[in-house]
């Protein structure tokens, strides 16, 4: 996700709260707002010499953030929550034209300046009151086998698509994250358009106009009661903490071709590999969730305690299994 503006906290800013951390740390956010809600062409990183693994020499956050994105969804450990359906306003049915501009990381569009048509989401339990569409950008790889930056059971996808959404009362940013499945043949692609706009932009600065639908886009928000959602961040510099993420589960679907044009034509990739999920607990809209494998519910489900003889971290079973052997041991032996 390109640069946008966060709340420094998961709490939402009272700009009316006495507190003078409080009033400095609104200041701070009024001060960078406009710098980052719209992507930032800053040069000192990238993703090739100065990529991911160097991220955090200029951006410390991005190395030792404790709420970093993305990060790979382990449906096991996931928890049911119960959301309000998302609703979006009617501007996302429309044909309505957006600029895109070539930020030197990705390719941004943007969508204001003006424009009658407001593009506003809300319920799905983000926040209070709407969030405003700021811009939607497209993430990729080096081939159709990576390229999105949430991963699902470990499963890469070919790409990953972000809608990135304000709160201009809260200053609170929700993400709206697809998967990007890439498939040989696909016809009457909203994503086609867009890439074949998008790949003359082979300079940075460079701009233009597109027309675009974004329901469309979005693989006309099929089995979008289907999600996840969790507490991340930016996943570009500056790595900034409290972005509310939702990551559907169903993919929507581009053509290889139109993204192999992506990598000759501007960037061979352009995506940041999974975090470190920590303490953060995700959640899954759905409660039926199809089965996994023991070794994921062993990670995610069972209580573990640290072993007194090996130093491991053992579960509750692991430690009875020892202590039946050396009771065993002690029998065998005639010491019991």
């Amino acid at each position: 996700m390109v640069p946008v503006h966060i709340s420094i906290s998961n709490k939402r800013i009272d700009f009316l709260d006495n507190n003078s951390y409080t009033f400095a740390m609104n200041i701070i956010h009024l001060l960078i707002l406009p710098c980052i809600v719209y992507g930032s062409t800053d040069t000192t990183w990238d993703y090739g010499a100065l990529g991911p693994d160097m991220w955090a020499e200029a951006y410390p956050l991005c190395g030792n953030g404790m709420n970093q994105s993305p990060i790979n969804i382990v449906t096991s450990c996931t928890v049911y929550k119960q959301f309000q359906e998302f609703n979006f306003s009617v501007g996302y049915n429309e044909l309505l034209n957006f600029s895109l501009t070539n930020n030197g990381h990705t390719i941004i569009a943007e969508y204001g300046n003006g424009s009658v048509s407001k593009l506003l989401v809300s319920g799905g339990n983000l926040d209070e009151g709407m969030f405003e569409l700021q811009n939607f950008h497209l993430h990729w790889g080096l081939n159709p086998r990576q390229g999105s930056e949430h991963t699902i059971d470990e499963k890469k996808y070919s790409g990953e698509a972000h809608f990135v959404h304000l709160n201009h009362v809260t200053s609170q940013i929700a993400v709206l994250g697809f998967l990007v499945e890439g498939v040989e043949h696909l016809e009457n692609s909203a994503w086609t358009k867009y890439i074949d706009v998008a790949s003359a932009l082979k300079t940075t600065g460079n701009t233009t106009m597109f027309t675009a639908n974004l329901t469309s886009l979005m693989n006309n928000r099929s089995n979008s009661d289907n999600f996840f959602r969790y507490n991340g961040s930016l996943t570009t510099p500056p790595c900034t903490e409290g972005i509310i993420w939702t990551v559907f589960k169903t993919p929507i679907q581009i053509r290889n071709s139109d993204l192999e044009m992506l990598r000759a034509n501007l960037f061979a990739q352009d995506f940041r590999e999974p975090q470190p999920k920590n303490m953060r607990t995700v959640y899954r809209s759905v409660f039926q969730q199809e089965s996994s494998s023991r070794a994921q519910d062993y990670c995610c489900n069972t209580r573990k305690k640290r072993s007194l003889f090996s130093g491991a971290v053992l579960s509750y079973s692991s430690i009875k299994y020892y202590w039946a052997i050396i009771i065993f041991t002690y029998w065998f032996n005639g010491l019991f």
